[in-house]
């Protein structure tokens, strides 16, 4: 039996510049950024920031430890974001003076996080600004079946399937979402059982992010990344929404290509996943029947 595959695939790294003068916070949280399969870290210490050739290729972000605040004393230090331009900086400190505190603010920093940190805490931070200034979108087609067996889920693992063996870069950028929680085909058909247990997420969806994203997916040969779950009762779970929307906003920010098996049975989220598709497909069985089932949902596509 396959079980949940937590080796991390490669991705597309997106580079952060860490400055930090305490090694130990300094190398847990590089570690900790860089296994998530999405960022290269540069480290440096907090000195370094007014020292660094910005000249080179500019990060996607930056963090910086002040600690104690002795760098915002530094005459050059309000240069630093002239320097950067546009990057977003996530500044972290412990307590500062008045005076240091607005010199700190002169930064215009993204976010600012008091020292001590929970790493879990930094990297969500890391991760919600970069989703928001993400500059390319990803693109989302949804496959739906007018009617039971009609072969909307064959449809939608041949679909990723073909996204991801273009090529190794093509296949860590496609993943195959199931929201079919009452069988769990696409992993079913793949022979890729998920065993992981979503009882405490599901009941806090705000748990969920991209490093947990890692531990509960499953992996095909390819490199094809999907989320498939035996959760027969999720559409009645009062949190169940909150969960499969932000799985999905998670799933958009992290792939470039994503591909939705949605089920013909209608769910709390049915109509959100449709609205916000850029690609839906239709998949009927050749019957009056089935045809009919087809025609009405067209309709109520184009309505949304």
């Amino acid at each position: 039996m396959n079980v949940v595959n937590q080796e991390v695939l490669p991705t597309k790294r997106k580079r952060i510049a860490l400055f930090s003068s305490d090694q130990v916070f300094r190398d847990e949280v590089a570690k900790r950024l860089e296994a998530l399969a999405i960022y290269n870290v540069r480290i440096g210490t907090a000195d370094d920031i007014l020292q660094a050739d910005v000249s080179e290729s500019r990060p996607s972000l930056i963090i910086l430890d002040v600690s104690e605040g002795d760098i915002l004393d530094d005459p050059e230090f309000s240069s630093v974001r002239d320097n950067w331009g546009p990057v977003p900086i996530v500044t972290i400190s412990e307590n500062l003076s008045p005076q240091r505190m607005r010199n700190l603010v002169r930064l215009n920093a993204a976010d600012w996080l008091y020292k001590p940190v929970k790493t879990t805490e930094l990297l969500n931070v890391v991760t919600n600004i970069d989703s928001g200034s993400r500059s390319k979108k990803s693109r989302i087609s949804t496959v739906i079946s007018a009617s039971g067996g009609a072969g909307g889920t064959v449809i939608s693992l041949a679909a990723a399937d073909f996204l991801a063996s273009k090529s190794a870069e093509h296949a860590a950028e496609t993943c195959l979402v199931d929201l079919d929680f009452q069988n769990a085909n696409c992993g079913g058909y793949l022979n890729l059982i998920n065993e992981f247990d979503l009882e405490d997420v599901i009941g806090e969806p705000d748990r969920l992010d991209v490093e947990l994203m890692d531990v509960i997916k499953l992996s095909a040969k390819s490199g094809l990344t999907i989320y498939s779950f035996d959760r027969p009762r999720l559409p009645f779970e009062p949190t169940g929404t909150d969960f499969v929307l932000r799985l999905l906003d998670l799933v958009a920010y992290r792939f470039d290509n994503v591909v939705v098996d949605l089920p013909n049975l209608e769910t709390p989220w049915s109509d959100s996943v449709l609205a916000a598709s850029d690609q839906i497909f239709i998949v009927f069985e050749l019957n009056i029947a089935s045809l009919r089932h087809a025609k009405r949902l067209y309709k109520h596509v184009r309505e949304l």
